[in-house]
């Protein structure tokens, strides 16, 4: 089957990063600063030409202090988070992966750095 339409070919992007915090954070603050990253990524997706959201999942590991594990696979949906974080943490391990539908990776990778950028770095 050939498809034409950009709109119903799907993007795929992953991307592996350790997250540093210049203090210690709880794990419910990590769940809020996640779930304030995750949001405007989508948003600036969708503001780019996204159409679909296949998912938007990932991890952030803490190692033996627990983990945090993320699913949004709509616009208009709060982020799920699954796992605990057990004590204050200086840094994560994060993994994201994205499949959406509607823009290219160039534009993908680019809302995803602007996204990161103005929360982690």
């Amino acid at each position: 089957m050939i498809i034409d339409n950009m709109e119903m070919l799907p993007t795929a992007m992953s991307c592996h990063k350790r997250l540093e915090f210049e203090n210690k954070i709880t794990g419910s603050q990590l769940e809020k600063e996640l779930d304030n990253f995750l949001l405007f990524l989508i948003r600036d997706l969708k503001l780019n030409g996204c159409k679909l959201i296949g998912h938007v999942k990932g991890l952030a590991s803490a190692h033996n202090n627990g983990h945090l594990m993320f699913s949004i696979t709509d616009f208009n949906e709060k982020t799920r988070f699954k796992g605990e974080i057990s004590q204050k943490i200086a840094s994560v391990e994060f993994t994201i992966n994205i499949i959406i539908y509607g823009i290219e990776l160039m534009v993908v990778n680019k809302v995803f750095e602007k996204a990161y950028d103005k929360f982690f770095n």
